[in-house]
């Protein structure tokens, strides 16, 4: 099973002559060309816009603008959503809650980070959309305005960048509440409201998660469960799963979704976020759609392939592809046929058959890979 990810564009050049094989038992390829039956279009100048400084732009004027929004014009509050009993709460104006360091170090992280949240949160679900890049890059857009050469490496960077920032300032948000309390002595409560659409706990009436002259901060029953929710899902899964993507893909990768779907409900259950019913849930669908489309869609079964042994540790694969692209180092995710159903495809970079070059002793081919070969067995 092969789908084409996220694609650069640039032009190649041919060579010619035979294949030979070194002293070492391994294969060195020198290929043979047929220009005339592959026409190749010749190379075009790439877009001098980057994807990535473009990525990073958006992404850094998004957050400062909301950012800022919150402290000062506020032109979303929170209090024109309503829903169940009420309104989804409301939004303090008059500059940052009174009382000492502590609790305006609460209030300034609440604000920061609900925002920065909202935005991160759209930034990693947009980042691993593979079958939207793969399409972007050999989009008009892709091809004229903006270089998408390395976007495939660009998103890992931006993903790792957001995922850290909204992992820390979740655990920041959800603890810092216990501020005044460790720093100034404040007493802390827990009182239970009532729960209510969509799976929120709404505060007894008279109460307030920060009272200055009872000196009194207080919490409800579900703000304790997410303190407890975030610790494991943000500060003890999130890094296992990061460090399993490297050591054991197949598990790493089923926990760090898991972990990302956990967050959007999160996020999405509270009466108090009614910003990210709007803005976040759209992203997490449009990601859902992205998986299917490249599962049903950018993807095929090849009836035929070659295997050339190269070394020890290294193979090439050839098939052909129905589906090919128009840019050069196209990325494709394999998966055995007898593979289980929880084994995730592995993505490798690839080449096609533009010029008709025989590499693999007359198999007509459109798409190669070269496959590294793991002998030791999996953990």
């Amino acid at each position: 099973e092969e789908r084409k990810d996220n694609v650069s564009e640039s032009s190649t050049a041919a060579s010619s002559s035979d294949r030979s094989s070194t002293s070492s038992g391994a294969t060195q390829w020198r290929m043979n060309g047929y220009t005339e039956q592959y026409p190749v279009p010749p190379p075009s100048k790439a877009p001098w816009l980057k994807y990535e400084p473009v990525a990073w732009f958006f992404i850094i004027l998004t957050l400062a603008l909301a950012i800022v929004d919150r402290f000062t014009t506020n032109v979303w509050p929170r209090e024109g959503f309503h829903i169940g009993a009420g309104t989804a709460g409301s939004d303090f104006k008059d500059g940052l809650k009174p009382g000492p360091w502590s609790v305006q170090l609460y209030d300034i992280l609440a604000r920061v980070s609900g925002r920065q949240s909202i935005v991160s949160l759209n930034v990693l679900f947009f980042s691993v959309m593979h079958s939207l890049f793969a399409w972007a890059t050999e989009s008009f857009v892709g091809r004229n305005l903006i270089d998408m050469g390395n976007s495939s490496e660009a998103n890992r960077r931006i993903h790792k960048w957001n995922g850290i920032a909204i992992v820390v300032l979740t655990l920041l948000h959800v603890w810092t509440i216990l501020a005044p309390p460790i720093f100034h002595g404040w007493n802390s409560q827990v009182v239970l409201g009532n729960f209510e659409w969509p799976l929120s706990e709404r505060n007894p009436p008279g109460t307030k998660d920060v009272n200055v002259e009872t000196m009194t901060v207080s919490l409800q029953g579900d703000d304790v469960f997410r303190l407890v929710e975030m610790t494991i899902l943000l500060a003890i899964l999130m890094p296992l799963s990061v460090r399993w993507l490297v050591s054991r893909y197949h598990v790493g990768i089923h926990l760090h979704n898991l972990i990302s779907v956990m967050y959007f409900i999160d996020i999405v259950r509270r009466h108090t976020h009614p910003h990210s019913w709007v803005l976040n849930t759209p992203f997490f669908v449009a990601w859902l759609v992205d998986l299917a489309v490249g599962r049903l869609w950018r993807t095929e079964k090849p009836q035929d392939m070659r295997v050339v042994q190269l070394s020890d540790q290294y193979m090439l694969l050839f098939w052909k592809q129905n589906l090919t692209s128009r840019v050069v180092g196209a990325k494709f995710y394999l998966k055995l046929t007898n593979s289980s159903w929880l084994e995730r495809a592995h993505v490798f970079t690839g080449f096609e058959n533009r010029r008709g070059y025989d590499m693999a002793d007359g198999f007509d081919w459109s798409t190669a890979l070269l496959v590294r070969v793991y002998d030791a067995k999996r953990c």
